[in-house]
């Protein structure tokens, strides 16, 4: 009930082509979505404010050590790893001949629903993965750009949280224009009175809005270059040193995206900056 899909619903959004046959979910960027298909039922606000929880709640669960993933051998299981062709996470499989990574139709669905296993090599991929998060790392060397662009990102949640927007006075102004220019023209007889007035409801609902994003207190969260440094040496060392849990941890956050697909026989893998910065530092972040 609160997967994306159906929280877009309750915004009254129509959403099709959402499922494959197989009932896995398609990405969302092939969605179908038309808006004022219903009536709304909850806000946008209300569904990301659902969202953001369910991913905290998420999170906290794997931190807390729930499911078997977080004890594995295996770094990349638990989501990290997906099968591209039918979306099923990849698991680990122990063999005679040595541990592989599989799409979990394999041994728990015998193959129904994806196709012809394919055995990706745990150490094999597991090196790429890490060598990939060091070069990560070496990007955001830099101390002095990686705090800032730590702080641009802490800056972005707050004025989502907070509804602030740094751009309210420019945009207040902009429609006071437009409905100076309205009025004028309903006094010059141009527009038809009805639609005017339609309009200049919109442009007063949107003045009302933009005003309430200026009245937000507080400054967000920031974070200093010694904050970033200690962050950034102890992800370096979590790679070299960290157990199993800990390295697991890293991979989550560095991995943004990790894809087989069996039937060119490559794994796709995208980075992202680690998000812990977000989470780890914000709290103590002023």
């Amino acid at each position: 009930m609160l997967q994306p899909h159906s929280l877009l619903q309750y915004c009254g959004y129509g959403v099709w082509n959402v499922h494959r046959k197989n009932g896995t979910v398609r990405p969302a960027a092939e969605w179908v979505i038309v808006e004022n298909a219903q009536p709304a039922i909850i806000t946008d606000e209300d569904a990301l404010r659902i969202t953001a929880r369910r991913r905290s709640d998420q999170r906290k669960r794997f931190d807390a050590g729930y499911g078997k993933s977080r004890t594995s051998k295996y770094l990349l299981t638990g989501g990290t790893f997906k099968c591209a062709r039918c979306g099923a996470n990849m698991t680990g499989l122990t063999t005679a001949s040595g541990s592989y990574y599989v799409c979990g139709s394999l041994p728990y669905r015998r193959g129904m629903g994806c196709g012809p296993g394919v055995y990706v090599p745990q150490r094999q991929v597991e090196a790429e993965v890490m060598e990939g998060a060091k070069a990560l790392l070496g990007v955001c060397s830099d101390r002095k750009g990686f705090t800032r662009q730590v702080n641009e990102e802490l800056r972005r949640m707050w004025e989502q949280r907070t509804g602030s927007d740094p751009q309210a006075g420019r945009k207040i102004n902009a429609i006071d224009a437009k409905t100076q220019n309205i009025l004028k023209a309903i006094e010059e007889g141009l527009v038809e009175t009805a639609w005017a007035n339609g309009r200049l409801r919109e442009l007063k609902a949107e003045r009302e809005a933009l005003a309430a994003a200026t009245q937000v207190s507080g400054n967000p969260p920031q974070i200093d270059d010694k904050t970033a440094l200690a962050y950034l040496l102890d992800l370096e060392r979590v790679l070299k040193q960290g157990d199993v849990a800990e390295r697991k941890r890293v991979v989550r956050t560095c991995v943004q995206e990790m894809k087989l697909a069996p039937d060119s026989l490559e794994v796709e893998i995208t980075y992202r900056l680690p998000e812990p910065v977000m989470n780890g530092v914000v709290a103590g972040a002023r």
